[in-house]
């Protein structure tokens, strides 16, 4: 199995809130989903290795948030918002 890790930090702000949702569309599928008022650091343990798995975020924050995912990817994806954000961010498991 891989391993991955999910962190999103808030800065210079107080009032913040994001919903991460991490998909794989895969026979066999995964989703996890979560609710976060607050900076976070998730890690999954269980992720199929060569597998393209997607990454939704929507949220708000008065600062900026930036999200960071790691671990055994084939590379290592990061995003910076503000304000009001919906995106997302795909990335492959090795």
């Amino acid at each position: 199995m891989s391993t991955v890790t999910i962190t999103g930090k808030f800065k210079n702000s107080e009032n913040n809130n994001i919903v991460l949702d991490v998909y794989s569309p895969n026979p066999g599928g995964f989703e996890f989903k979560k609710d976060y008022p607050s900076s976070f650091t998730k890690t999954f343990d269980d992720l199929h290795p060569g597998t393209t798995y997607y990454a939704d975020f929507v949220g708000h924050t008065t600062g900026t948030f930036d999200i960071v995912i790691d671990g055994d990817v084939e590379s290592k994806v990061s995003a910076s918002k503000s304000g009001f954000f919906i995106d997302g961010l795909t990335f492959k498991t090795k």
